[in-house]
């Protein structure tokens, strides 16, 4: 099934990713309701643009640090798992430039983050919609005026 480019393994119980390998031109995953806790196992679907992993076990982001090698991922949903790490979200989203989709709503670590959105916003510049709402340009361009010249020119553009 080398050509296969879509996999919904939902609702599985997987607590591991593997046999992948061979999926090089997949480019959507759902691995929701599962009970994965590191995500791995993706070096070969260099193609995948959207992934679901929501609802499983992952607790630091840090798990997820295969997703840095998919050079085409736009998509990505991490809502409902346990994730607790709020000092390197952040980080750790800068290093994926081509995302333009992101759900981690109902994660630990977002009510942890001060400013969440707008620091997402500004790490994240094709990020076109988080969560469960759009980022309209008024929003990336205020997020972008703050960090330019913080509160004030934040208020400025407003």
């Amino acid at each position: 099934m080398q050509n296969l480019a879509m996999l919904y393994l939902h609702q599985n119980l997987i607590k591991e990713i593997t046999g992948l390998d061979k999926l090089t031109n997949l480019t959507t995953l759902n691995l929701s309701h599962n009970r994965i806790t590191k995500l791995s196992g993706l070096e070969k679907c260099q193609n995948l643009e959207r992934i679901d992993i929501s609802h499983n076990h992952i607790l630091d982001i840090d798990e997820c640090s295969a997703l840095h090698e998919l050079k085409h991922l736009t998509c990505l949903d991490l809502r409902e798992n346990h994730i607790d790490t709020p000092n390197t979200v952040i980080a750790f989203f800068e290093k994926i430039p081509s995302m333009n989709c992101l759900y981690m709503s109902k994660n630990p670590c977002v009510r942890k983050i001060s400013g969440y959105r707008k620091n997402l916003t500004i790490a994240m510049p094709n990020l076109h919609y988080l969560d469960e709402r759009p980022l309209f340009e008024a929003e990336r361009l205020t997020a972008d005026a703050f960090k330019r010249g913080g509160k004030e020119e934040e208020e400025r553009v407003r």
